[in-house]
């Protein structure tokens, strides 16, 4: 009967296009599936740059923090060394003044 063969033909037809839509759905998935894995490496590579990136700021800091410690050792020094020749220089600014005071 024409009717039947109708029939059958449209729902042969549709199960096609649900076939087509399954097919179309899966390369989709698949596709979505190998995105996220590349971000998720993707993550991972960007978190382990930001705690290689954060440990040489942190040393950084340090070297900074380091430089300011030397200089103000250096300072400290200069004006030891300063202190340490007016103690040597004032027994002999004493003894000048005497022989100037005994002219």
């Amino acid at each position: 009967d024409p009717s039947d063969k109708y029939e059958f033909f449209m729902k042969s037809t549709h199960l096609e296009q649900m076939i087509l839509h399954y097919q179309q759905i899966n390369e989709k998935l698949g596709a979505i599936h190998h995105t996220i894995k590349k971000k998720k490496q993707s993550l991972s590579d960007l978190k382990n740059l930001l705690r290689h990136l954060q440990a040489q700021y942190y040393k950084t800091m340090e070297f900074k923090d380091l430089g300011q410690k030397v200089e103000k050792l250096k300072d400290e020094l200069i004006w030891r060394k300063v202190k340490d020749i007016e103690e040597e220089m004032n027994p002999i600014i004493q003894n000048l003044s005497k022989i100037t005071d005994s002219l």
